[in-house]
């Protein structure tokens, strides 16, 4: 621009076959393109960053999953009749419970409700709500801020001895009346009763009853229908 308002016009917005000085009272008319232009090329930078962002993320993403523990649940899940009685709230805390990466490997779960509403995205006062309603549903048992899956064993095998180290701390600091009701339900749904996990104390009772040896069992717990194999939970509260 000269002293003169009077522009010189480069080839990107001079038009075409124009040649020479452009004289103007509006420069910024004249300059529109060239704003344009420089919009275009910068909008497609920005474009193009923040699609290689989501890329990056995307390929972390999956490689977090790739290699993230496998999580077992049966497909009877979603069939099961109990679940036309139950919200998209239950079913979908449940099925987190099932498989989250804080569950332990026999179904029992100190629940850390911080941490637990912000990966499904809920306040906790609303969490509480629907723990509350599957404690209900007896699709869980919940002491001290603990709970029990009833179905876990519907949809997990008794893990091998490799996991002790991750099974002996629940074992020694879950509240003793919820493992009672999970020794129970463990004890009355396996087969196998040679596994090293039968060892454990809260099972001598069981090992030195003849009437619990043949897997009969006594007590204060029935199978609940509608499940794929239907789970465990108390008669009397």
């Amino acid at each position: 621009m000269t002293g003169d308002g009077v522009f010189v016009l480069s080839k990107v917005v001079r038009p075409t076959g124009f040649k020479g000085i452009f004289r103007t009272t509006d420069p910024f008319i004249h300059l529109t393109p060239l704003f344009s232009l420089h919009s275009s090329i910068l909008g497609d930078a920005v474009h193009k960053q923040q699609s290689s962002h989501r890329n990056q993320s995307h390929a972390n993403m999956c490689q977090i999953e790739k290699n993230s523990p496998a999580a077992m649940i049966r497909t009877g899940f979603w069939d099961a009749p109990r679940r036309e009685e139950q919200s998209l709230e239950d079913i979908n805390l449940l099925f987190f419970l099932l498989t989250s990466p804080d569950r332990s490997p026999i179904g029992i779960i100190e629940i850390n409700w911080r941490i637990t509403a912000a990966r499904i995205k809920w306040d906790i006062s609303q969490l509480r709500t629907v723990i509350d309603r599957l404690a209900e549903q007896n699709e869980i048992i919940k002491s001290e801020g603990w709970i029990f899956i009833t179905s876990w064993w519907d949809h997990n095998s008794l893990p091998g001895d490799g996991l002790i180290d991750r099974i002996v701390p629940v074992l020694e600091h879950a509240p003793p009346g919820l493992l009672k009701l999970w020794a129970k339900a463990t004890w009355e749904q396996s087969k196998n009763k040679e596994t090293w996990i039968f060892k454990h104390k809260l099972f001598d009772s069981y090992r030195n009853d003849p009437d619990l040896a043949d897997g009969t069992g006594k007590g204060d717990t029935s199978r609940r229908s509608g499940g794929s194999r239907g789970g465990y939970y108390p008669t009397s509260k």
